[in-house]
């Protein structure tokens, strides 16, 4: 019989150790909820396992006599596995007949249950696989790691190299879990599991990881959002290389390094110290013997782009670009070259370079949508949809513009990448404005502020930004002029003081902000009090919102 958290207290089980322990430990068991009071009452601290006294006799006087010796010896020997299904059983417990066996037992409600209409998978109470003797805190014995490794080879065999690895990790085998997060990193990637990866990675010592694992260990951390653990397993990676390191189609294993920590580790408002880190990379990888390696040379490509200098990341990227298909890297790299190279042809102002570019790329991401959903492709595909939405806003097709600019923020978002959150709210505010929307615009204005006052973002982002501030700005202000609700049009550092008045910097750091002597700051206020009607600061900012220009 069932019962939820409203239950859980009239069974003496209550306050912290309720939400914690109760009705989630005991999975809606009514019997359960009252040995969890026992329990938790007479514990300190106080946790429910099944090897609690009070649960613990209960299993053994009402439930394991009921059991058969073939569905006790099932039981016993599977508890360390989360799921079960007959083949898994019979693979891990070398024995046969197991999806008979579990079918009585769920047909006996003998705490196990089925987790699908087929009842191909099942899974056994978790206070019941305690009081049987599994504990995950335990160290496993000979038998437990037998078991877990055939769940392994049986999980691998069937295309589940999460459980796979799960196994591998809850028998001790930390060498073989190490080694399947490494070879199958393409497996978990093309399904979204990025942060499924990096977990798994997570519960394995340094001493078990090698630099290629902790590579790609820093690309699941970046792809999942968790850039805090990026620097973390590059380091790992930095310490984990030695004269026999090989990292697959590098000849330089530093090289791999110091091209994955220009791209994710360094602060994107300081460029030049992926730049140096980039140029590093290629320059050790000639040494080796490669010239020219094709993802250095694109971090190279990136690193430029994102310091403005636009040419030469278009020049570069442009030659890794070419080589896509050859079997360099993977489409998914392809397509984060064509975003790059995208966005930096879109700021150089190249309209039919960057048309062309965007037929194949925009191929691509149709692809990687469809291949592998919404999830695993944001990173890949976010920056060509960005670049889609403003090329239609330059050809004056609002309707797809807003269309193409909405999905490739929500890609950006998905990813959780402030840069692009912050050109997705920039370009929306222009398109919004072209619409006559000016609310809608400045409102994607101020979540573009919002982000890039919160993440480091890359100058020549700020500056976009900046410009769009005061595009808005400078349109509110002629309509205010145009219907007398100014007495005269603001200019640009007008304007740029103005933005600034609402929060509480004093004359003297606004100056500092704006590189102008507190006198000149002085003499733009009286100029913007004038002109706006007002005599103070406190009525400027009131007649600036009212007017739309902040």
């Amino acid at each position: 019989m069932g019962r939820d958290r409203r239950h859980a207290g009239g069974l003496g089980v209550a306050g912290r150790e309720r939400r914690r322990t109760g009705p989630v430990l005991t999975e809606g068991w009514a019997a359960g909820l009252q040995l969890a009071g026992l329990a938790l009452r007479q514990s300190r601290p106080p946790l429910l396992r099944g090897n609690d006294r009070h649960v613990f006799d209960y299993f053994t006087a009402e439930v394991l006599p009921a059991l058969t010796p073939a569905q006790r010896d099932l039981l016993v020997r599977a508890a360390p596995l989360e799921l079960l299904s007959g083949s898994l059983c019979d693979a891990a417990l070398d024995v046969h007949g197991s999806a008979a066996v579990l079918a009585e037992l769920e047909r006996a409600d003998l705490f196990v249950v089925a987790l699908d209409a087929g009842h191909e998978w099942y899974r056994c109470h978790r206070l019941l696989r305690n009081a049987l003797g599994w504990s995950p805190e335990a160290k496993p014995d000979d038998a437990t790691r037998l078991v877990l490794r055939r769940a392994a080879t049986w999980f691998e065999h069937h295309e589940r190299a999460d459980d796979a690895v799960r196994c591998l990790l809850d028998a001790g085998d930390d060498e073989a879990a190490a080694g399947l997060l490494a070879d199958r990193q393409q497996w978990f990637l093309a399904r979204g599991w990025a942060a499924t990866y990096q977990a798994l990675g997570e519960r394995l010592p340094e001493a078990a990881i090698g630099a290629p694992l902790a590579l790609f260990l820093a690309y699941a951390a970046e792809v999942s959002g968790n850039r805090d653990r990026v620097a973390h397993w590059l380091d790992v990676c930095g310490r984990q290389i030695d004269q026999d390191t090989v990292v697959e189609s590098w000849r330089s294993p530093r090289a791999a390094e110091l091209s994955l920590r220009a791209l994710l580790a360094t602060d994107p408002a300081d460029p030049a110290e992926a730049i140096a880190l980039a140029e590093r990379s290629v320059a050790l990888e000639t040494e080796a013997g490669t010239d020219q390696h094709p993802v250095a040379v694109m971090s190279l490509g990136m690193a430029y782009g994102l310091a403005g200098r636009f040419a030469d990341g278009v020049r570069i990227l442009t030659g890794t670009w070419r080589l896509r298909g050859q079997g360099h890297w993977s489409a998914g790299v392809d397509l984060q070259v064509a975003g790059q190279l995208c966005l930096y042809l879109l700021a150089m102002d190249a309209p039919d370079e960057l048309d062309r570019l965007l037929a194949d790329a925009t191929a691509g991401a149709d692809a990687a949508e469809r291949e592998w959903g919404e999830a695993p492709a944001a990173h890949l595909v976010m920056a060509i949809r960005l670049v889609e939405g403003r090329r239609a806003y330059q050809r004056g097709d609002l309707p797809r513009a807003t269309a193409q600019l909405a999905r490739g923020l929500h890609f950006a978002e998905l990813a959780g990448h402030p840069f692009y959150q912050v050109l997705g709210h920039l370009f929306t505010a222009d398109t919004e404005l072209a619409t006559g929307d000016r609310p809608a615009a400045r409102a994607a204005l101020v979540r573009a502020r919002e982000v890039a006052d919160n993440d480091p973002i890359a100058p020549f982002l700020r500056g976009w930004l900046e410009e769009a501030e005061t595009r808005l700005g400078r349109s509110a202000a002629r309509t205010a002029a145009d219907t007398g609700g100014l007495a005269e049009e603001l200019t640009d550092r007008e304007l740029s003081i103005l933005r600034m008045l609402p929060g509480t910097a004093t004359q003297r750091e606004i100056g500092a902000a704006l590189f102008l002597s507190i006198n000149t700051v002085k003499a733009y206020n009286k100029s913007l009090y004038r002109k706006l009607g007002v005599g103070g600061r406190q009525d400027a900012v009131r007649a600036a919102r009212r007017l739309g220009l902040i």
